[in-house]
C-alpha cells in the first residue's frame, strides 16, 4: 500500500493543519481497540486546493523537464 510507511508523527500534524485550513473534516469518530479512530473527508475547499496544487505541480515538473532536456542536449 502507498501509505503504509507514514508515521503518526508525520501524518497527524498534516491532517490537523489541513483541518484547520478547512480542507478536510472529520466525518465520524469511534473507539476501536481502546483507541480513538477518526475518519476524514476532503471538503469542497480542499478539492479546490488539490486542483490548484496539482496544476502547479504539473507546470513545475514540465518546466523542470524542459530545462533538463536542454542540459542533456535533447
Amino acid at each position: 500500500p502507498l501509505f503504509q510507511n507514514i508515521r503518526e508523527g508525520t501524518l497527524y500534524p498534516v491532517l490537523y493543519r489541513l483541518q484547520e485550513q478547512g480542507y478536510v473534516e472529520i466525518t465520524r469518530s469511534e473507539v476501536v481497540d481502546n483507541r480513538n479512530r477518526s475518519y476524514y473527508a476532503i471538503t469542497p475547499a480542499g478539492e479546490d486546493y488539490l486542483r490548484r496544487t496539482w496544476r502547479e505541480y504539473l507546470e513545475i515538473t514540465k518546466i523542470f523537464g524542459d530545462l533538463m532536456k536542454g542540459v542533456r542536449g535533447e
